[in-house]
């Protein structure tokens, strides 16, 4: 989606580029950083399959690391959602297209409060005994919040 609003602003400032260059870098490295956190619970890697009677100091901490990545995800789809908004209101559309366009961006903001739901449901669940049990408004809102920004950035309207 970013991709699209940096050839969007091709005419545009530099200053708005240069935003949109740094969304997107920010956005790469956020995925690439948080697919590595769950595929190292600890460090050292071998550590995990050490048994010990006392919990190792070496893990990393899931609630909170869930936490952030819960809400740098929200922040992000937050940046992807504004940014466009500039360039778009300065279009001259007509009124179907302005309907539909304003429909998206409030798919978009459904799409981020549907991330801070996620993100309070999974604190919560983590802390609890039976996580599994607890996860169903996890993954409820976890499938709101992806299915919603499926619709969003399909471009096919």
């Amino acid at each position: 989606m970013l991709v699209l609003v940096r050839r969007m602003l091709s005419s545009a400032t530099l200053f708005w580029r240069r935003i949109t260059c740094l969304a997107i870098s920010i956005c790469a490295r956020r995925a690439s950083y948080w697919a590595l956190v769950p595929a190292l619970p600890c460090l050292p890697p071998q550590d995990y399959w050490k048994i010990t009677k006392v919990p190792d100091s070496n893990y990393i901490n899931q609630t909170w690391s869930l936490f952030v990545i819960g809400v740098t995800n929200t922040l992000t789809d937050l940046i992807v959602v504004l940014l466009p908004i500039r360039i778009v209101w300065t279009l001259q559309l007509p009124a179907r297209q302005v309907i539909i366009v304003i429909l998206l961006f409030s798919l978009g903001f459904m799409s981020c409060i549907a991330g801070v739901i996620r993100t309070y449901f999974m604190s919560r669940a983590i802390k609890q005994y039976d996580q599994t049990w607890n996860s169903f408004s996890v993954w409820i809102t976890s499938a709101v919040e992806l299915y919603i920004g499926r619709v969003c950035s399909n471009h096919e309207w």
